[in-house]
């Protein structure tokens, strides 16, 4: 399946690879507009009468987009983890996130795997190199499933996992 230029998922992708891994949107040249914006927003910040003012945007060029994609399809391959998943609890970036052990964190290692399949499936099943990240993230997902659980009875981050999981897979076998 080809995605085409008005998929929603396919910009969904180029939007998270784009800006999220790589952060493909300068919002320094945004500066002045948004100055401009906030301060009429900040003489009166409860007057919902009048929509914001937002600025202008250049929208990127469809080569700097396609080398967003590129360098985002390359470091999902590169980080890919040993066991086929995305993401662990020592990336955590110094944030403090209520996540009961250990079942939050299969929870969001599911959730994040689910979601590079997604990606990778959207904008790089030409690549051989993401389709083999792809097989080993599917294994690693299957052995995993059966034993995701909520971590205590106030985490659910579990449906997360579950949520993205079957989306991945359903795109797996659309």
């Amino acid at each position: 399946m080809k995605p085409n230029s008005q998929s929603f998922s396919h910009s969904l992708c180029v939007v998270a690879i784009g800006s999220i891994v790589w952060g493909l949107l300068p919002t320094h040249c945004l500066a002045q507009e948004h100055s401009v914006a906030a301060s009429r927003i900040l003489e009166n910040p409860y007057d919902f009468s009048q929509p914001p003012d937002l600025p202008t945007v250049e929208p990127p060029r469809h080569d700097v987009l396609e080398a967003a994609i590129t360098r985002g399809v390359s470091f999902l391959v590169q980080s890919q983890r040993e066991s086929g998943a995305w993401g662990a609890a020592t990336q955590t970036k110094g944030l403090n996130i209520y996540a009961p052990v250990p079942g939050a964190h299969d929870a969001f290692r599911c959730a994040t795997t689910s979601l590079c399949i997604a990606a990778l499936l959207e904008v790089a099943q030409d690549n051989p190199e993401a389709m083999q990240a792809v097989d080993r993230a599917e294994t690693w997902l299957f052995e995993q499933l059966d034993d995701l659980r909520r971590a205590t009875g106030d985490a659910l981050y579990n449906v997360w996992g579950h949520a993205y999981a079957i989306q991945a897979l359903v795109r797996m076998r659309g």
